[in-house]
């Protein structure tokens, strides 16, 4: 009887989520074309018509509510600018997006299958399954994306042409997963005590 109870109670928690609408939503159809919002990505989904621009980023989603478009907005346009500020980048002007891009393209997927987590040049893809934005869940992924996306802007290029573990590493560090390692004297304790 409990566990008809809690799968009744789950039912109905569910229900009421996703019968919820944020009143700022604009109800605009889907996009035909699919994928004709970005370019060098081969993951070319379709979106609800209504990205939203900030500072250096424009966010896309196939069904993500106003409210959660812009805490990704917000959230994107500030972990871009700790990673500018981190390489000592001033000069925007020297960013090379894609000839289409006036911005980063940060695509939200609430509804494919797919768990991703991508950048390519021009674009990042991350998956939230959330109706709100967990900034301390989602900052390392954002960061590291973004990091990836820092590379691709700097080579203005589709192809890097530098090596993956080289890549890696810099997303790795610049998301925060070795916020420990700050001098080369901890790098190479690191790497005495973990090879």
């Amino acid at each position: 009887m409990k566990d008809y109870k809690l799968l009744f109670f789950f039912l109905l928690l569910f229900l009421v989520l996703t019968s919820c609408t944020d009143e700022n939503e604009e109800n605009s159809p889907i996009e035909i074309e699919e994928g004709s919002w970005v370019k060098y990505s081969p993951i070319k989904w379709t979106h609800d018509g209504n990205p939203i621009e900030g500072t250096f980023c424009k966010v896309y989603s196939d069904g993500a509510s106003y409210t959660l478009k812009l805490q990704c907005l917000e959230f994107s346009d500030e972990m871009f600018g700790e990673i500018l500020n981190q390489f000592s980048f001033e000069d925007l002007e020297d960013l090379r997006l894609p000839p289409e891009n006036d911005k980063i393209n940060v695509y939200i997927n609430t509804g494919h299958e797919d768990n991703v987590a991508y950048a390519y040049w021009g674009t990042i893809i991350i998956t939230i399954r959330t109706p709100e934005l967990n900034t301390g869940l989602y900052e390392y992924l954002f960061k590291h994306e973004l990091t990836h996306e820092f590379e691709f802007l700097i080579e203005g290029t589709v192809n890097l042409g530098t090596d993956v573990w080289f890549r890696e590493a810099i997303a790795i560090y610049c998301g925060g997963g070795f916020d420990y390692i700050n001098t080369v004297d901890d790098l190479e304790d690191w790497i005495k005590a973990n090879l």
